[in-house]
């Protein structure tokens, strides 16, 4: 068995074969298609994780391109970011994928490579794009495709000096990986193998299969081999081909009906040295799992592959999601807005084409279905009377000229709530405590976004310029040489720090994303370019760049900082600023004042 085992770690070397991702193609389909992806994040150097909400549930998809030991799976925790750096690819993810549905996932027949089909609105267009999942050993890839078949980006850009005849790089086409010269295990001839096991009968069965099929990897092989010749290593010479071949379509088979038995086999000391859809006869004490995603989540657990996972659990997962879909009720209310917005444009042309009614809808043939005036032909209904037709255009008329007075308003009403919210949501992400999160729950509460009834909410010191601080809206103070920084973590917490600063204190924020204003209190005095460097460091953290290895942050004197009249809380407009780039950094341990 310690032999079996050695050798197969040398053979499988960890790599997902064609009847894993069926299996995990199946519960995909079952459990997420039609899904919205709330959030696509590094997990790791090559892994990227997508939070998919289906069904009323929350899963994570976790794709890791890692040449030693490529992977995917589902799970509902998520994972720790363990890469800070934001890739191309990432930026092009959160374009195309991010916020959209995921339609449907395919697998290339005998393939190592499943094709996800996302569709979401880009520029108020619907964007159909296919992000592939190439798991092919050290070869195994990532890469988004347009509608049109071309890559806009990879997690392994491979130029001509890497490979001559299939190049991934953006803006080229996408050449699915080339197919193996080989027939599948159904359309196998035994007669075949037999022939390929006597020009070499001393060498394991399983490696002919292996090498004279497609879809049969090392692990499958060795399995089928057993199964037929109860010796997983058992030489060419000493198996019965008609029994391997039949054992090998057995297990497609069962996996392809979704009849699966995901397995774990133990090795040496416990450790897991082998997963897969179907079981593992040929190790002793092999476990089940409840899923495919189980079995290879633990897998690399415990082999110490996976990311760490977040140690607690602060809440935010409730709060984020009903963020969520009100920002999707706002992107609904948007287009339909827009919608009303463009179709006001032409009022007054149906007002006048009103008055053309009036004035020539006399003269016109009893049944008549149009008016024709100097070569322009109005539509009119037979059935009614002339005053009739002309009042339903002067009714569009006034229905279009009330949406150009009205439109402009609730639309930038509905433009500050998204906003409002996108600024909630990236101080969700970026809370470190429970307060934190209650701070920020009972200001969702306060602001109607969340259910709950309004918080009741206890006073605290007097702020700047007569007005109350609440507890609940102070905003963290910390000091960087003798100069006191005032960090918002909510939107109220943001408000408070604009009122407690005086017009000549500095204040930053990351440029054009939502986060926490930053406000340094100067007293009148000149701030050193290294206290707003690392104040604009704390500024780019509590945002939407806070996973950037390097932001924007715009700084600005608190003279030229305005509140939005009726906005809700934290939003602002600016102007006179300059722009620094940093490396986010979180608080040097903050506390609250």
């Amino acid at each position: 068995m310690e032999a079996l085992l050695e050798d197969h770690r040398k053979t499988h070397h960890l790599t997902i074969d064609v009847a894993t991702l069926t299996a995990l193609r199946r519960e995909i389909t079952e459990k997420v298609i039609g899904g919205r992806i709330q959030r696509v994040l590094h997990s790791g150097q090559l892994a990227v994780a997508f939070e998919i909400y289906a069904r009323s549930e929350t899963w994570w998809l976790i794709i890791n391109a890692a040449p030693q030991a490529p992977h995917l799976y589902l799970t509902r925790e998520r994972p720790a970011r363990a890469d800070d750096n934001v890739t191309p690819l990432l930026l092009l993810l959160r374009k195309y994928v991010r916020n959209g549905r995921l339609i449907a996932v395919d697998q290339p027949p005998w393939e190592r490579v499943l094709q996800f089909t996302v569709h979401a609105r880009v520029d108020d267009d619907i964007a159909e794009t296919t992000l592939v999942a190439e798991i092919m050993g050290r070869t195994s890839n990532l890469v988004l495709v347009n509608a049109d078949g071309v890559i806009l980006d990879s997690m392994k850009r491979v130029d001509a000096s890497i490979n001559r005849y299939r190049q991934v790089l953006p803006k080229l086409p996408y050449l699915p990986p080339p197919p193996l010269e080989r027939p599948d295990p159904f359309t196998a001839q035994a007669a075949h193998l037999e022939a390929a096991a006597e020009a070499a009968p001393t060498q394991p069965a399983w490696r002919v299969l292996m090498g004279q099929t497609t879809g049969c990897g090392p692990l499958l092989a060795r399995e089928a081999v057993f199964r037929a010749a109860a010796a997983a290593e058992a030489s060419a010479a000493d198996v019965g081909w008609h029994d391997v071949l039949e054992a090998a379509r057995q297990v497609f088979t069962q996996v392809e009906r979704g009849e699966l038995t995901p397995s774990l086999a133990p090795g040496a000391d416990d450790a897991l040295t082998a997963y897969a859809p179907y079981a593992l006869t040929m190790f002793p004490g092999c476990e089940q799992a409840d899923s495919m995603s189980a079995a290879i989540e633990r897998f690399y657990r415990e082999q110490g592959r996976a990311p760490q996972r977040r140690t607690r659990d602060l809440g935010q997962k409730p709060l984020l999601q009903a963020l969520q879909e009100r920002m999707d009720q706002l992107q609904q209310r948007r287009r339909a807005l827009k919608r009303q917005e463009r179709d006001a444009v032409d009022a007054e042309e149906w007002r006048r084409k009103g008055d053309l009614v009036l004035a020539y809808g006399y003269g016109v043939a009893p049944g008549s279905k149009e008016i024709e005036v100097d070569g322009e032909k109005i539509r009119i209904d037979p059935e009614t009377s002339v005053p009739e037709n002309a009042d339903t255009y002067f009714t569009a008329y006034k229905r279009k000229k009330r949406a150009q007075e009205e439109v402009p308003g609730l639309l930038r009403k509905v433009e500050n709530e998204y906003a409002y919210c996108e600024q909630a949501e990236a101080l969700l992400e970026a809370a470190e405590s429970p307060a934190d999160v209650r701070a920020l729950r009972d200001e969702l509460r306060e602001q109607g976004i969340v259910g709950g009834g309004r918080p009741r909410r206890d006073k605290g010191r007097r702020g700047r310029r007569g007005k109350d601080v609440e507890v609940g809206a102070r905003p963290v103070s910390i000091w960087l040489d003798e100069i006191q920084v005032l960090v918002g973590r909510s939107g109220a917490q943001n408000d408070a720090a604009l009122r407690l600063a005086d017009a000549d204190d500095v204040w930053l924020h990351a440029r054009n994303v939502p986060g926490a204003h930053t406000v340094l209190r100067s007293g009148g005095r000149d701030v050193p370019e290294a206290i707003i460097h690392q104040a604009a460091q704390i500024a780019a953290y509590y945002s939407k760049l806070r996973e950037a290895t390097s932001a924007e942050v715009d700084v600005t004197k608190r003279r030229y900082v305005r509140r939005i009249p009726g906005g809700h809380p934290g939003l602002v407009t600016y102007r006179n600023e300059y722009t620094v780039r940093v490396k986010p950094e979180p608080l040097p341990q903050p506390e609250q004042q």
